[in-house]
């Protein structure tokens, strides 16, 4: 693959940041049902680091508030902040 030109990767750059600040000015809900329809993790098994401990389960989806849902052995919880990767 041949390297990609300093004007492609801006107008690219730019392209991103306007659809991400179009989305932005739409009303929450909107939002919130953007995100849904594109996320990919339905049905993986999950990690959430939150800082102060790691917990796993399966993705449960995004709440109304935008937390993150995960169903843990101990019942559904939801994760505000963190990091999330696919667990192993």
């Amino acid at each position: 693959a041949e390297p990609v030109s300093k004007q492609v990767r801006f107008q690219l750059i730019d392209d991103l940041c306007s659809r991400y600040l179009d989305l932005l000015s739409k009303p929450w809900p909107e939002i919130i049902a953007a995100y849904r329809e594109k996320q990919s993790l339905a049905g993986r098994e999950i990690v959430v680091d939150d800082g102060h401990k790691k917990t796993a389960g399966l993705f449960a989806g995004i709440d109304e508030e935008g937390r993150l849902l995960l169903q843990t052995a101990d019942g559904k919880q939801s994760f505000a902040a963190g990091t999330v990767r696919l667990a192993r």
